[in-house]
């Protein structure tokens, strides 16, 4: 290194042995620096070395950042009085400041950008507009890029200083965890005020159309306007439309409420794990885990495993209830075909006897499969099996095999439909009065309306039905 002159490095010397009572060995106070002077010129020439001055520098304690052509430079010159700085340490370089990295795309917010198809063709339907975020999900985290240690000459690690660490952006429905921020909440993702946010609830303003796309959703949806010809709503949570849902599909994990009705042409699909509520239901498909509510149902077939309640009239189609059904009128003066079901749909009956008689078949087959293997394998005991018969064993076991495979799957059917089997009859009560053309099934009774009935209540007694006048 270059000799340096004239510095103050508050140093502290330290001489020791024969020529070396010619040198004098500093050190700064800062640590970071390490000085070789002579003194005077040494009796013993013959000692000094590179090695020498090592030695020397070690016993300082120096121990880093020793430059050897500091040490040849001092020994090839010799001069008095002159420092020569034979060590330097090494400055720590400070880390950069902190930045956040976040686990959803922050530049997604307002893109609708329809969805390219595998045979080129461009989906207005999935525009896919929405970031969604799962309670407990982490949204965020602070990363602190790392500086480096730097080393005085004395080995002694000197640490960076870290920089500026940034503030966690938590806003509504989020919290800090760590240098980290997670969802409180399941919803949508969105930036306000430059704080992350989650909220439960999609607010749409307008329709489901060409402009927004099919709507999926963690949370709950508010929909202002209606769902278009041909999208499609799903949402863990609720569902609400405010305007009139057309030949569409809903499907909600709990409840859906649909303020304006819905006009399905025969193709719309309500789906709902709670209960659905509608101020009309025509032409439909309607299927809910617990009650169905609307001031009228036409030409539709609706399905609910709790009450089914109807304030103005229910005519056309098919509508069964796993508890009772409460309407102010049935069927409509043209006797239009309606049949109305409490507790077990005779379709689902069918389907469940079919399923039973199926299992009988196959159950028989496999002990016949069985038995006719365990016949071979007594002969085949006692050296009687010829090779034909062994290929007869071959293809038995194969047999066995695949009709214990077909019985595992008819069982799994069978027990698929007794699931949904329901043991309450209830009832259908009719506040106003029940037209010709309607058929109610109650458990497992029938009865055809042929004449007008004012209101009555109609249950099953005893395996036929009953009818009350109210």
């Amino acid at each position: 290194m270059n000799m340096i002159d004239g510095m103050d490095k508050n140093k502290k010397s330290k001489r020791s042995g024969t020529w070396r009572d010619a040198i004098d060995i500093a050190v700064s106070q800062d640590k970071m620096h390490a000085f070789g002077t002579f003194v005077k010129l040494p009796e013993d020439e013959g000692g000094m070395s590179a090695s020498a001055l090592r030695a020397a520098l070690g016993e300082m304690g120096v121990v880093y950042g020793v430059c050897e052509q500091a040490l040849s430079d001092m020994l090839e010159r010799r001069e008095v009085g002159t420092e020569f700085e034979l060590a330097c340490g090494k400055e720590p370089v400070g880390g950069a400041d902190g930045y956040l990295e976040f686990y959803f795309d922050v530049t997604a917010f307002d893109k609708k950008k329809p969805r390219i198809l595998e045979n080129g063709s461009v989906d207005y339907r999935q525009l896919r507009s929405v970031s969604q975020c799962k309670s407990g999900q982490a949204l965020a985290s602070v990363i602190m890029p790392d500086g480096e240690n730097g080393m005085n000459v004395l080995g002694e690690t000197l640490d960076f200083l870290p920089g500026n660490v940034p503030q966690l952006p938590a806003g509504k429905n989020v919290i800090k965890k760590g240098d980290s921020i997670v969802a409180g909440a399941s919803g949508r993702i969105i930036m306000e005020d430059g704080l992350v946010c989650v909220l439960p609830v999609l607010e749409l303003q307008g329709d489901v159309d060409a402009s927004v796309g099919n709507l999926e959703f963690i949370g709950s949806i508010v929909i202002s306007g209606g769902v278009k010809n041909g999208y499609s709503v799903k949402a863990d949570e609720d569902i609400e439309v405010r305007g009139v849902v057309e030949a569409a599909s809903l499907i909600s994990g709990r409840n859906i409420s649909l303020l304006g009705g819905v006009h399905g042409g025969g193709r719309a699909l309500i789906k709902a794990g709670g209960d659905i509520s509608a101020k009309f239901i025509e032409s439909s498909t309607v299927n809910s885990s617990g009650s169905i509510t609307a001031e009228s149902i036409i030409h539709s077939r609706v399905n609910c495993d709790g009450v089914l309640s109807i304030t103005k009239v229910l005519v056309g189609g098919k509508a069964v209830a796993g508890e009772k059904v409460s309407a102010s009128t049935l069927g409509s003066a043209m006797s239009q075909a309606t049949e109305v079901v409490v507790g077990n749909d005779p379709d689902l009956i069918n389907e469940y006897k079919d399923l039973a008689d199926k299992y009988q078949i196959q159950k028989k087959e496999l002990e016949a499969a069985s038995s006719a293997i365990e016949n071979l394998n007594s002969r085949a005991s006692i050296g009687e099996l010829s090779q034909e018969l062994k290929l007869k064993l071959v293809s038995a076991l194969h047999r066995k095999m695949h009709l214990r495979d077909k019985l595992e799957i008819t069982r799994k059917k069978l027990c698929s439909v007794l699931a949904k089997l329901r043991i309450s009859e209830g009832s259908v009560r009719v506040s106003k009065e029940v037209k010709p053309g309607v058929k109610i099934v109650i458990g497992d009774a029938a009865v055809y309306i042929k004449a007008n009935l004012k209101a009555c209540l109609v249950t099953n007694e005893d395996g036929k039905i009953a009818i009350k006048q109210l």
